[in-house]
């Protein structure tokens, strides 16, 4: 079975949106890196990485996952561990990257 790619349609979709607020929320595990049988396993391809990162220069955008709460604060933590000015936070309902201080060349 095929589905649409938001992807394809990308500037028909920001067209329609034009003058609308519009929220991304974006599933990680299947949508943004393929099913796999160990989910510790699960990452976006580079490809994939790359069109979030677009994406969100034009949309706020949140990625959702089922995981625990601490197991993707510590992911995170360890993923942007050498990113000076990153910062995780650890919220009651999600995790937060702040990415406002890291330098724009990184």
């Amino acid at each position: 079975m095929n589905h649409p790619s938001a992807l394809t349609a990308f500037h028909q979709i920001t067209a329609y949106a034009k003058y609308k607020k519009i929220v991304l929320f974006l599933d990680y595990d299947g949508t943004l890196s393929p099913i796999v049988d160990n989910p510790d396993h699960a990452f976006m391809s580079s490809a994939m990485r790359a069109a979030v990162k677009e994406v969100a220069k034009y949309f706020p955008t949140a990625i959702i996952s089922g995981r625990s709460r601490s197991k993707v604060f510590d992911s995170l933590n360890d993923m942007t561990k050498d990113i000076v000015g990153a910062i995780v936070e650890n919220n009651k309902f999600c995790v937060s990257v702040h990415y406002r201080n890291v330098d724009e060349k990184v």
